[in-house]
């Protein structure tokens, strides 16, 4: 799963390096290679279920991304 996840970052960062002249395809591949991060830590988060410190890291980053969302608009 670990090496699924790898391959998907490492697509993400190849297109964001090589398509530097189109902004939309530069933004989606940033946006694919933040969404890849989050689902890998979901998944760790996932796996150690029977720590309640990980939950509480994964509650703060979702807090964290709430409150970033909310601050654009």
């Amino acid at each position: 799963m670990l090496m699924f996840f790898c391959f998907m970052f490492f697509c993400g960062m190849w297109v964001f390096c090589s398509k530097r002249k189109h902004l939309l395809m530069t933004l989606l591949s940033l946006e694919f290679i933040v969404l890849t991060l989050f689902i890998m830590l979901y998944f760790y988060v996932y796996r150690m279920s029977g720590s309640i410190m990980y939950y509480n890291i994964f509650f703060c980053l979702l807090l964290y991304v709430k409150v970033l969302w909310a601050s654009l608009f």
